[in-house]
Parts: C-alpha cells; structure tokens; sequence
C-alpha cells in the first residue's frame, strides 16, 4: 500500500473533508499512487499532491481520482465545489449575505449574488468559465473577470446566459436571474431619464461682463467737462428772467484749458 499519508494541516475545513475522503476512497480500492496512476493515466505524484491538502487539487484530478477508484464522481464534485468555495472566501471579510435573485433590486446587489453564484459553483478558473460558456466571445475571460469581482454586470442577455452556463446552473433556474438582470437594468434607465429631464429646465451657464477699469476717449472727458460747468449756471438760468450768457460754450473751454494750464513763475 506504500508509504503512510502525511497528516492533514489546513484551515479550509472543506478541503479536509475532501482529502479524507479521497484517501478512504484509495484504500477502499486497495490501490498503491502506482496502480491509481495506470488506471487515470495521470502521474503518481500528481495524484499523492492531490490528497496532501496542501491546496485544493483541479477538478479534472479529483474526478480522475475518483473514477479510478471507482468511485460516484458526483461525490467528488459536490465537495471540490465545498473546498474551492471555502478558498474563495477565506482572507475578506464576512458580509451580509447576497440576496436571492428574486430580491435583487440594484446593481451592488445584482453583483453581489452573481459573485455568491460563482463561488457555489467552485470559483472555476477564468479559462474554465470561458469553455464552458459556449461560443467564442460570449464570455471572455477579460468580462467574467469584471463580473466575479464586481467591477461589471453581463452586457446583454446572451452573456448572462454565459456566465449562467460557466456557473453550471441548470436552464430551469436561468428565469428567475433573468428577471433580476432586467429589473436592475429598467431601474437603472428609468433614472437615467430622469437625469436629463431634469438637467433639460435647469438653467443655463450665465455669463456677465467683467468691470474692468478702460480707457475713455478725449470726447468723453470733454462732454463732462461741459457738464461739470455748465450745469451751475442752467441752475441760475432757470428762473424767469434769465441772464444773458457772456460766454459762449466754446469760450468755457478756452477759458479752461486756460485755468489747466500749468502757471510759470514771473520773474522780477
């Protein structure tokens, strides 16, 4: 029967449960790693790796090492789906729980059981999700990336339905994540609408002139020199009899630029 098995040291109870239960199914065979390995045509020492906890095997050894030893592969799956979901979730932090897709109501909570949903189904690998999606380009790895991590929803029904079959659920449960998708997606254009109605009656940018100090013409100095001395005299004009002016307006000027003049001292 060769060597004795080393013991079993990980925190991932899962994956304690699914090594012992590869190594009872071993020995109920009565198979050394040798014969296994003849019997799956994988090497002897994949197979030891496989039942070493040391990480949660693929799913291609374990359902190998099941059939060798003739054992139920359903066994098998349901608990490297256990072990690969409680890797998954080890290192964050406990949230609430994702809702069901019959209460989701928002795009956070549609990403939330999309993530719950892959990690049921074993957290496969992007590649694996990728074949099992069907045609080319219904769900590359780069977009089920984004929706595993919550960075992204599927884009249309076609790539739900991917992402649906990548996570092995059967087509009868596929209606009711339909109806979440949708519901999220009319929700989220609703609200978009009423973003530009409501943007359409908002004001407009208003724009002002700004007071800056400029430059006035010569002619407008003197239209309020004119101003300046002649409204005193209007003053005085408005009676009834009024004074006969002595000076023209043209003589007011003269005789101001006379005043503005600058005064040379006389010399003695």
């Amino acid at each position: 029967m060769g060597r004795t098995e080393k013991k079993i040291e990980t925190a991932n109870a899962a994956l304690r449960d699914l090594v012992e239960w590869l190594r009872a199914c071993r020995k109920a065979a009565g198979l050394t790693y040798r014969e296994l390995a003849v019997r799956t045509g994988l090497h002897a020492t994949t197979l030891q790796r496989a039942a070493s906890a040391n990480t949660v095997p693929g799913l291609n050894v374990v359902l190998a090492y099941a059939r060798g030893c003739d054992m139920l592969v359903e066994d098998a799956h349901l608990l490297w789906k256990r072990a690969r979901r409680e890797q998954a979730r080890s290192g964050r932090p406990r949230g609430r729980p994702a809702p069901a897709p019959s209460l989701v109501s928002d795009r956070a909570e549609l990403s939330s059981a999309l993530r719950a949903l892959y990690e049921e189904a074993g957290a496969p690998t992007l590649r694996d999700m990728e074949e099992r999606a069907g045609a080319f380009g219904f769900l590359p790895r780069s977009s089920a990336h984004r929706i595993v991590n919550k960075q992204a929803v599927p884009r249309d029904r076609d790539q739900l339905h991917a992402f649906l079959r990548a996570c092995e659920v059967p087509e009868n449960r596929w209606k009711e994540w339909e109806g979440a998708w949708g519901r999220v997606l009319r929700a989220e254009k609703q609200e978009s609408e009423v973003g530009l109605e409501a943007a359409a009656v908002l004001p407009g940018p208003q724009f002002y002139r700004p007071m800056v100090p400029h430059q006035r013409s010569d002619r407008a100095h003197a239209a309020d020199l004119d101003t300046f001395l002649l409204s005193p005299r209007r003053l005085v004009e408005s009676g009834a009899a009024a004074m006969t002016r002595i000076r023209s307006r043209g003589q007011d000027r003269v005789l101001l630029r006379a005043l503005s003049a600058p005064v040379e001292p006389t010399l003695f």
